[in-house]
């Protein structure tokens, strides 16, 4: 079987644009440059498909399809001195920016989740073998889940104490909309719950006229919001329209609700 043609890196800044061949099956690494923009492209030019954005210390990691892998070396030291980004794919051709303001979900390991968009299964293959990564997407993907799909922390307001969200044609689900109902009775000697819920969704491509099956971790009102709402507080989503919500009460932990 032929191989596909190597994806490309453009590196671009105010006067010039150079090319760099990301390898496939391989782990690349490239020190970023104050002032430039990078994108990764296919051989037609487009943004490349399933991608997986870390941070990991002051480096941005990519991971794509079949083992490959960028490292933008030193990425978020130069953010911070001068304006330098990164393009990828996003939902309906459109692009999502990592840049200074990117701020991302903090893992087990150390690492930030930042950004995923692809295919379901392919972003789960891809991760199989980074363990904080897996569980994170296991998290908000639950079972089940097919299609395309992005993870962004923007579902969720962001911050390191939330899992992020997951959107699907238009819908998106948003962990922090689920509000915990728990709560320790009186003289009883239970910790204090300090663990945020964690809410999963199961759909493909979302119509009105579909039904999205959605779990949490603890009690509480499990949202969908439309993706043209910004959700960083549960007042953002319920002074939207009423045609860009629904909701559902989640009565028992790690069950699913409609």
């Amino acid at each position: 079987m032929k191989q596909s043609a190597s994806p490309t890196i453009i590196v671009e800044n105010a006067s010039v644009q150079k090319t760099h061949t990301l390898s496939l099956n391989a782990h690349t690494t490239l020190a970023v440059v104050q002032g430039n923009s990078y994108r990764i492209v296919d051989s037609h030019g487009h943004s490349l498909a399933n991608v997986v954005a870390v941070r990991d210390g002051d480096n941005l990691v990519l991971l794509y399809s079949d083992e490959t892998r960028l490292t933008l070396k030193d990425f978020f030291k130069a953010v911070a001195e001068e304006s330098c980004q990164v393009e990828l794919t996003g939902e309906n051709g459109e692009v999502f920016i990592v840049d200074a303001n990117t701020e991302g979900v903090a893992l087990e390991d150390g690492t930030e989740l930042l950004y995923a968009h692809g295919d379901a299964h392919s972003l789960m293959a891809m991760v199989r073998n980074n363990r904080a990564v897996f569980d994170a997407f296991s998290a908000s993907m639950g079972e089940g889940i097919t299609g395309l799909v992005t993870w962004s922390p923007d579902a969720s307001g962001g911050g390191s104490s939330s899992t992020g969200g997951l959107f699907f044609g238009g819908i998106a689900a948003a962990a922090v909309a689920v509000s915990s109902s728990g709560g320790s009775s009186s003289g009883s000697a239970d910790p204090e719950d300090t663990q945020s819920p964690q809410a999963s969704v199961s759909a493909d491509t979302v119509t009105n006229a579909d039904q999205v099956v959605v779990q949490s971790t603890e009690l509480g009102t499990g949202y969908l919001v439309h993706e043209s709402v910004t959700v960083n507080s549960l007042s953002d989503i319920t002074a939207a329209a009423d045609d860009l919500w629904n909701s559902t009460e989640i009565t028992q932990a790690n069950c699913i609700g409609q």
